[in-house]
Order: C-alpha cells, then sequence, then structure tokens
C-alpha cells in the first residue's frame, strides 16, 4: 500500500514484477487479488470473446448516491442486449465517415482555441496547457457527437467543465479511497461531487430541449448520436442523460491527455518537433481531412504518446469461468487486468528502448527536408532512432491503445482526427517552452494524465 501510495503511476510495482515473475503475476490491491497479464496471446481468450465480463462495481453509475451515468449506459453496462444495440446505433456516428463529414466542427474549436492561446502568447504568463486541451476537447464532443455548443474555450462563464472536473474528483475519490464514501472527513467532497452530477444533468437536460425545439424549427441540419439516443431512450429522459454525459466521461480527459503528452514531449525534443513541423508546413496551414490522415509523423507521435500514457491504463474483465492463461489456471470471479503500460515496457515486445519516447518507432518513413530537390518530402532512410526489428515482428495485440474486441473504443475516429487537427493546428503557430523545473510526469487519476497540467510559456510563430 505504501509503494502504491507513493508512486503516481500505480504501475512501479507491477513493472518490477513483470521483470522478476514474467508475464503472469498476481499483484494485491489490500485484500483483492488481481492478476497481471502482458501475453499479447491471451487477449483473444479473456477480451476479444464475450465471455468475460466488465468488473461489477462503477462509481460512474451512481456517484455517492447521486445518479451519474446510470446502471445501462454505454459506458458502465457489463455487455448485454441493450448495450450492443446502443453500441451499434451510435457507433455509425463515429466512424471514419462521419468524421470526415464531421472535420470542419473539429476545426471550428480548434481554431477558437488557437485564438484563445493566441492572447496568451508573448505575454509572460504561464499557460496551463492541459486546461485549454481539456475545454476544447469537452468543445468536441458537444458539437460533433451532440449538436451541441457548450463554447467552454472562448466562455470564461460556462461551468460545464467545472462541473464536469468535480464530478471527476468524486469518481476517482470513490475508487480509489472506497472510505471516502462514508467517512465524514469526505463530506464536503461527497457533497459537492453530488451537486456538481445535479448540475451536468440539468445542462444536459436542457440541451435536450433546445434540441428538440430547434429540430423542429427546422433548424437541425444534420443526424448525431443524439439522434440515436433520443430514439433508443423514448420517454425516458433519464436514461438519454446518462448516455449523453457517458460520451463526455469518455471522451473529454482521455483525448485531452493523449494531446498534452505529446506536445510535452514535442517541446523538448527537437528531432520529433522538427518532423513534425515539416510535415504540417509541407500539408498547409488548414489541411483537410484527407491530408491530416496522410500526416504519418503526426500517426507516429500520436502512437508513441499512446503506447507511454494509454489513458485508460488496462483492460479489466472478470473470468466467468476457470481459464487457463499462460499455463496458469485461473479460477473464475478472478479479475484480470491486461495492462497497456506493461505492455509498453516489456523488453521482449519493444526491445532494449523500450523505456525511451521514440515516434520513428512505428514507421521507416522519416520527414526531411531535401536540399537536391529543394522541397521536403517523405524519405525512406534508416536513423538512430528506429527500432527495426521489434517494428515489424510484434504481436498484432501487443498495442491495443483504444481496446479490441466487442468494446474496441467506440470514439477512436473521433480521437484521432482531434489530435491532428490541435496539435497541427497549434504547433504551426506557437512555439511551446517549458517553465523551468517542469518534467512529463505522468498520474493515475481516473484516466493517465499530466501531474500538474504542464505548465508552459508560448510564443507565436513568425
Amino acid at each position: 500500500i505504501k509503494r502504491f501510495r507513493e508512486d503516481h503511476t500505480g504501475f512501479t510495482v507491477g513493472l518490477e514484477y513483470l521483470k522478476q515473475y514474467g508475464s503472469v503475476f498476481v499483484l494485491w490491491y489490500a485484500i483483492k487479488p488481481r492478476v497481471m497479464v502482458t501475453d499479447p496471446e491471451t487477449i483473444k481468450e479473456t477480451i476479444i470473446s464475450h465471455t468475460h465480463p466488465k468488473q461489477d462495481s462503477r462509481p460512474e453509475a451512481c456517484l455517492f448516491g447521486q445518479r451519474f451515468l446510470g446502471r445501462h449506459s454505454i459506458f458502465v453496462n457489463k455487455g448485454d442486449e441493450v448495450w450492443r444495440s446502443n453500441r451499434r446505433a451510435y457507433s455509425r456516428h463515429f466512424s471514419r465517415s462521419s468524421m470526415r463529414e464531421c472535420h470542419e466542427l473539429v476545426e471550428t474549436v480548434t481554431e477558437r482555441l488557437a485564438m484563445k492561446i493566441g492572447e496568451l502568447a508573448d505575454s509572460g504568463v504561464v499557460v496551463d496547457l492541459h486546461h485549454w486541451i481539456k475545454l476544447a476537447a469537452c468543445d468536441i464532443i458537444g458539437l460533433v457527437a451532440l449538436d451541441w455548443d457548450i463554447q467552454a474555450v472562448i466562455d470564461s462563464n460556462s461551468t460545464f467543465t467545472d462541473h464536469m472536473a468535480t464530478a471527476m474528483e468524486g469518481v476517482a475519490m470513490s475508487a480509489g479511497r472506497p472510505l471516502s464514501r462514508i467517512s465524514p472527513q469526505f463530506i464536503s467532497l461527497r457533497r459537492q461531487a453530488r451537486k456538481a452530477v445535479k448540475e451536468l444533468r440539468n445542462h444536459c437536460s436542457e440541451q435536450v430541449k433546445n434540441y428538440l425545439a430547434r429540430k423542429v424549427r427546422g433548424e437541425v441540419t444534420r443526424s448525431c448520436a443524439l439522434d440515436e439516443i433520443l430514439a433508443q431512450y423514448i420517454g425516458n429522459q433519464e436514461g438519454q442523460i446518462d448516455e449523453m454525459l457517458a460520451m463526455f466521461l469518455a471522451g473529454q480527459e482521455t483525448v485531452a491527455n493523449v494531446i498534452t503528452f505529446a506536445l510535452c514531449h514535442a517541446m523538448r525534443d527537437s528531432e520529433i518537433l522538427d518532423a513534425v513541423a515539416q510535415e504540417i508546413t509541407h500539408y498547409t496551414s488548414h489541411p483537410s481531412f484527407e491530408k491530416l490522415a496522410g500526416m504519418t509523423q503526426l500517426d507516429n507521435l500520436m502512437k508513441e504518446t499512446l503506447r507511454h500514457y494509454a489513458p485508460v491504463p488496462g483492460l479489466r474483465r472478470v473470468l466467468s469461468k476457470d481459464t487457463m492463461i499462460s499455463g496458469y489456471v485461473v479460477p473464475k470471479h478472478t479479475e484480470i487486468v491486461h495492462a497497456h503500460k506493461l505492455y509498453a515496457h516489456d523488453e521482449k515486445i519493444w526491445g532494449s528502448d523500450h523505456d525511451q519516447f521514440n515516434p520513428a518507432r512505428f514507421d521507416q518513413c522519416t520527414f526531411s527536408t531535401s536540399k537536391e530537390k529543394g522541397t521536403p518530402g517523405l524519405i525512406r532512410t534508416p536513423t538512430k532512432r528506429i527500432n527495426v526489428h521489434n517494428d515489424h515482428n510484434r504481436h498484432p495485440h501487443a498495442f491495443i491503445p483504444f481496446g479490441i474486441g466487442p468494446r474496441v473504443c467506440m470514439g477512436k475516429e473521433m480521437s484521432k482526427i482531434e489530435f491532428k487537427c490541435i496539435v497541427s493546428k497549434l504547433l504551426h503557430q506557437f512555439k511551446f517552452t517549458p517553465v523551468e523545473g517542469e518534467e512529463v510526469l505522468a498520474k493515475r487519476y481516473n484516466s493517465v494524465q499530466p501531474l500538474s497540467g504542464y505548465n508552459c510559456f508560448v510564443h507565436r510563430k513568425n
């Protein structure tokens, strides 16, 4: 317990056990055992199949006695027929083709973000990068999924993200410190969390009313996930609100964390920054959806960031039967965890440089400026940053940051376009300089996020 309290990410002990005991071992959380697995061969049996459900208790369902996401929302539901029906209905609004249609909405929010960051540039003001990107992620989810312009980036009076942050703090405490649910020491936290959840649900209720009124007036011009939510929960407003909040909980903090970590590393590593910057300049400052999709250096940066800082630390399942895992019979009702952080630092999978942040490991293409041709372009050339052997021979299940199987991340295409739009826009317009002493450190808080939010100075590029 002491070791876990000292470790912000919660995985230092796990990494030690991985080296000492191999790909399957048990970690004890107080009196509760969890079997940690890093063998990609076990993914098919334990994760891809429908046999083993998610864990039973979810603080997001009902937070300190206040309904938050409910017990049947797509985020909480363990996988019954209602869940499968809802997932099929919602998924089409997050497909690649849908994201192509929503690209302009994402660009709208990105422009707002660049405008606000620009107001702080060259002012000497310390900028909390994570804070601003979380606001943008909230706005993008609202516009793309729910046709809801929250305007968190540009409206300083918007309270939605503040309420969400308070609610998520309650979720973290409820999950990480179960005594917070009953201890007098946490009365104030429980009261604030319940109030925040009520306000969030009121916000969602108002959006449903406004959306339906706009449809009657003929002001709604496109279909979105909110249409499916309303259709799936006809006459059940509480269920509608559950699903709306699930969209934010699943997609706001997670995407913002990855983008922040990527920018942190890019501003500290000139080689990474130069490769990405040249690619962005090559494709112009306002790239189309197709051009964004073709940005390989941004792809590599995103993948390497996900390898080191997968926002969801692991895939958890509860065995519904005795199961053979890597030669061990694990009894039913045992919770198993496929931990991304452990996969990412398994030397057998990633090689001796597994602890280095090296986007080039995902591609043999490096972006360079050709003096002979006079134009930047993609050239195939070996560099010291590439681990060719592991890149070509790793197991396909060794890197699954969006999950796999029936519960694969529904919003992965949206998160990719968010990442590319925001990172390309900010790195094209601004130079970021870390505050002295600021380190790239992570903490486990619902998801894996920057320890301090990441403070930096911002300067406009010429």
